[in-house]
């Protein structure tokens, strides 16, 4: 399988799902401009496992994250040790759209980890391609990191 197959589904969940869950427009930036994310930057990595082996990291700025998540917590902003439970939900909501994407087009398999956020992460030495898509929010910019290593 491709590299482009599995970045254009994972592009597409992230797409929709933050549309439908968040009303939140994505709109992928071209790989021609530099890339500067506002500071501080948090990272919530999930990866996959079975026919597909992947890492996908996603950095985004702290104000993001804390619009993100007042929007799924329906206003306002839960108290602070909850705040890494709702941005990992949406980048597992959003994932999970990717994995049941290509698992129904190719028949076969392969399920999310539970997501890991800051210092939580650890990587895999194993991945062989990545891939970067930027895409720009009226609420800021996201990067996703797409670290692949294949089919089984």
């Amino acid at each position: 399988m491709e590299m482009d197959v599995v970045s254009k589904a994972f592009e597409q969940a992230f797409v929709s799902v933050s549309q439908k869950l968040l009303g939140l427009q994505l709109q992928r930036r071209k790989q021609d401009k530099e890339i500067f994310l506002q500071q501080p930057v948090r990272q919530i990595m999930i990866c996959t496992s079975g026919y597909l082996r992947m890492e996908i990291i996603c950095d985004m700025p702290e104000s993001m994250v804390l619009q993100i998540v007042s929007k799924m917590y329906g206003g306002g902003l839960p108290p602070d040790e909850q705040i890494p439970l709702y941005i990992k939900e949406y980048i597992n909501i959003v994932c999970g759209h990717g994995v049941s994407s290509l698992n129904n087009t190719l028949k076969k398999v392969s399920r999310l980890s539970v997501p890991f956020y800051q210092s939580e992460i650890r990587h895999e030495d194993v991945m062989k391609e990545q891939m970067d898509v930027i895409f720009d929010t009226e609420i800021g910019t996201m990067r996703v990191e797409l670290h692949y290593s294949g089919v089984e």
